[in-house]
Formats: structure tokens, C-alpha cells, sequence
């Protein structure tokens, strides 16, 4: 029992280690001040689109992490109970 019990907690452990979230790498404020040309303003913007698609991808993950969590929690409790 206390097996079955230690393995859950592990996993579990193990699941919320990998739902981490980085954080935006670098301060833009001078680059957002700087930004004169139209190039400069484009690659600013494509910047913000690229971390906006990675934080949506991070938001995917951390969701599946945390059914995957809630499944492993019903399937230890269920267990548990017999």
C-alpha cells in the first residue's frame, strides 16, 4: 500500500517538475524604445507573435499536465479505496 502510495506521489512530483513556464528572456522596454524603422517595428512584432505562440503552446502543456495530474489522482484514490 504505502508502495502503491510512493509511486503516486512520484509520479505525480515528476508531472508537475515538467510544467514549468520560462520566462520572457530578455527586457524590451529599449528595444521598444529604440524601434525606429519599419524593419525595426516589424521585428518587434514578430518577436511578441513568437513568444505569444510559445505561451499558448506552454498553457497547452501545463493543461495536459494538469489532467494528466487529476487522472493520476482518481486512479490513486480509486486504488486506494480497495
Amino acid at each position: 500500500m504505502k508502495t502503491i502510495l510512493s509511486l503516486a506521489v512520484l509520479a505525480l512530483l515528476g508531472l508537475l517538475a515538467s510544467c514549468t513556464i520560462n520566462p520572457h528572456p530578455m527586457d524590451m522596454t529599449q528595444a521598444v524604445q529604440q524601434a525606429k524603422t519599419r524593419s525595426d517595428q516589424e521585428a518587434l512584432a514578430k518577436h511578441y507573435e513568437d513568444a505569444a505562440k510559445e505561451m499558448q503552446a506552454t498553457r497547452m502543456s501545463i493543461e495536459k499536465c494538469s489532467l494528466n495530474t487529476r487522472q493520476t489522482r482518481l486512479y490513486t484514490a480509486s486504488r486506494l479505496k480497495v
